[in-house]
């Protein structure tokens, strides 16, 4: 491989690991967004019933179910960087990629 190539392997592996790193950044951020989501439904569920009100809203689970980020917002956040071309190999691929 000459120079040239391993200079721009290099900096291809730097924006993919960029690109995860930020896709990790993002289900933290999400998974906090709906645990916060849960918790008002259940402060709403508690006054209600305190107030005697059936709250016709059905109760939140105890823990979050996974979220997935939705890949327009991965497609956005490549574009915003000199990576499309990995976001899109990643929709086209195998997405199952966790560095959580």
């Amino acid at each position: 491989m000459d120079s040239q190539a391993a200079i721009e392997l290099q900096a291809l592996k730097s924006c993919f690991s960029s690109v995860l790193d930020d896709l990790a950044h993002i289900r933290h951020v999400i998974t906090e967004a709906e645990v916060r989501l849960v918790q008002l439904l259940n402060r709403i569920d508690l006054v209600s019933s305190q107030m005697g009100e059936q709250s016709e809203t059905p109760k939140a689970p105890a823990t979050p179910t996974t979220p997935r980020a939705p890949w327009n917002v991965i497609q956005q956040l490549s574009e915003a960087t000199s990576c499309g071309e990995i976001s899109q190999n990643l929709s086209d691929g195998d997405t199952n990629v966790d560095r959580a």
